[in-house]
Order: structure tokens, then C-alpha cells, then sequence
């Protein structure tokens, strides 16, 4: 059994990532974001468990060649072996809108990680994502409405249905 229980207080979120995510889970173009909370991690052979609410400020993420994702307050909650962030608002250039994510593991959320929901809006456009991301990444749309105005059209609300694997995404929208 190994038992931590982590306080912290506005440490730079980029410190973090690099400190403790494996190399295939860095996060390139993370630019800035404050993390603070107070968090247990108990891990027992083949099964990791969590307590504990964190909150990470001031996100900021470089997606190249494109306006950064920001968010000014993301809070994160664990417990067990489930981790949720509630609702929170965004920016992407012009965009604004919200999120939300709920995330299970099944021993070690890096051999079996499983996407519950992530929800993001803006405006009229919505899209909700369930499925695996270890040991490969399976989604499926839950729900896809987009505005067209996001790909510069006109007209009504499109809705569809997405899909996204190791291998390749695919969408496909109707009228």
C-alpha cells in the first residue's frame, strides 16, 4: 500500500505535468494554469484511488496555429477511482461557452481509462463524448448539434453523430 495526501498551493501547472506525467501523456503547448487543492492518492497492487478536490486557474493552451484555450477556473474532484470537472467556461478566440468531463478507471488509469462524458457548448452547438481512451481510444458521440454558422454556413441546427479511434474519426451530420 502507498498512501500520499498532496496540499498544494499555486503551483504552476506546467511544473506538475512535466514532474509527474509519463512522456506518451505530456501536454504540448500547456502554457500556464495555477493548480491548488488537497488531494489523497492511495495505490494498492493493481488498483489506484483518489480523494480530494483540485482547482486549476488561469488555464491556458497553445494549440498551434490557432487561438489558445483558455479557462479562467477548473475544478477537479476525486473520488475513488472517478475524477470529475464541473462545469466550467472557456474561451477560444471568438468562441466562449462550457464544459464538463466525468472520467472512471478500472485499477490504473494508465492500462484502462474510460471517458463517462465530456460535454462542451457554444451557442446552439453541443457535443457530448463517451467511451475508451485506455488502452485505445474509442468514442461516440452522445449527442453532436452544430451551429453551421461554426463552418460557415447558414441555416439550421445540424445534428449527427461522431466516432473517434486510434485510427480515425469520422462524422457525419444531417439537416
Amino acid at each position: 500500500l502507498l498512501s500520499l495526501q498532496v496540499q498544494l498551493r499555486q503551483l504552476p501547472s506546467r511544473a506538475l505535468a512535466d514532474l509527474l506525467l509519463p512522456q506518451q501523456f505530456q501536454v504540448p503547448g500547456l502554457r500556464s494554469g495555477v493548480l491548488s487543492g488537497n488531494m489523497r492518492l492511495q495505490r494498492r497492487p493493481e488498483r489506484w484511488r483518489c480523494r480530494g478536490p483540485l482547482r486549476l486557474r488561469q488555464f491556458e493552451w497553445d494549440l498551434a496555429g490557432q487561438p489558445s484555450l483558455q479557462s479562467p477556473l477548473l475544478q477537479l474532484r476525486c473520488r475513488g477511482d472517478q475524477l470529475t470537472l464541473a462545469p466550467a467556461r472557456w474561451r477560444w478566440g471568438e468562441r466562449q461557452g462550457d464544459l464538463s468531463a466525468a472520467l472512471q478507471w478500472n485499477g490504473s488509469p494508465l492500462q484502462s481509462l474510460e471517458l463517462q462524458r465530456f460535454v462542451v457548448r457554444t451557442g446552439d452547438s453541443q457535443l457530448e463524448l463517451a467511451g475508451a481512451l485506455q488502452p485505445e481510444i474509442r468514442l461516440r458521440s452522445r449527442v453532436l448539434q452544430l451551429d453551421p454558422a461554426l463552418l460557415g454556413q447558414q441555416g439550421e441546427v445540424l445534428t449527427g453523430a461522431m466516432s473517434l479511434d486510434d485510427e480515425q474519426w469520422q462524422l457525419q451530420l444531417e439537416q
